[in-house]
């Protein structure tokens, strides 16, 4: 009768490292526990010694620290991608002013982001909040049953602002602030709605000029998207704060 070969703490160890992905047979093992194929055959008899096993130890270590950087990279990177609307690697790289054939290694694993390029991309990414959308956009109001639209190029701009977090503002004719906001879900709709508010209460109406609103004086419209949503109450707070006699605006917001 045959004797079944015992497996060895060695082909544990192999399977265990097909299993996350570092390759699909010995050779391929072989390369990242830098072992040569005659071993790999010997260890997978026989475990090695005690002082080879240290080695393989330090070297199992540095593949597990290597895959979490790889996958945090990923992670980052992919973020940045989202944020800003990239289209690949190349917009990528153009952004955070890397080459491409270093972004490719980096989310691959064939080389680890080293500690001061993570910071150039985290301050890259951290330091862009703001994503100007439209800046004094002439437009003309028009009131349709009970609702606004922002103008007859409504289908052109709706896009724009569709779906988007950020603050806008309102001027008059003459390109005074009449009016500062933020919206948290949807900036075209926040804007259609705000043309329903009072006036400033300094503007000059005439009398008995109570049915006047903000769809009826707004000429121009500034949007800007804010690309760190945690940001927009206190940036909104901030810019209250500078005009707080010249907007329509009831309070001047909380900072939180």
């Amino acid at each position: 009768m045959i004797k079944p070969v015992k497996a060895t703490v060695f082909s544990h160890l192999i399977d265990f490292l097909k299993e996350k992905g570092f390759g699909n047979n010995q050779n391929d093992i072989g390369k990242h526990l830098k072992i040569q194929q005659p071993n790999i055959a010997k260890y997978l008899k026989e475990d090695p010694q005690k002082a080879k096993w240290l080695k393989l130890f330090k070297t199992v270590f540095e593949l597990g620290e290597k895959q979490g950087i790889t996958v945090i990279t990923n992670q980052l990177l992919s973020e940045v991608e989202k944020t800003y609307d990239l289209k690949g690697q190349k917009d990528l790289a153009s952004l955070l002013g890397f080459k491409q054939p270093q972004i490719s290694n980096w989310k691959n694993g064939k080389s680890v982001i080293s500690a001061k390029s993570l910071k150039k991309i985290l301050s890259s990414h951290t330091s862009k909040i703001f994503k100007p959308i439209i800046e004094f956009y002439e437009c003309h109001p028009e009131k349709k049953g009970v609702n606004w639209v922002i103008d007859k190029n409504d289908k052109k701009i709706q896009p724009l602002l569709q779906n988007k977090i950020g603050v806008y503002a309102f001027y008059d004719s003459s390109g005074r602030i009449v009016y500062f906001g933020k919206s948290n879900s949807n900036l075209f709709i926040e804007i259609c709605q705000r043309f329903k508010g009072k006036v400033n209460r300094h503007v000059r109406l005439p009398d008995k000029s109570s049915h006047i609103v903000q769809g009826n004086i707004t000429r121009y419209i500034s949007a800007v998207e804010v690309l760190v949503p945690e940001a927009i109450k206190n940036i909104e707070s901030f810019v209250l704060r500078t005009i707080p006699n010249d907007d329509a605006n009831s309070n001047i917001g909380n900072y939180q």
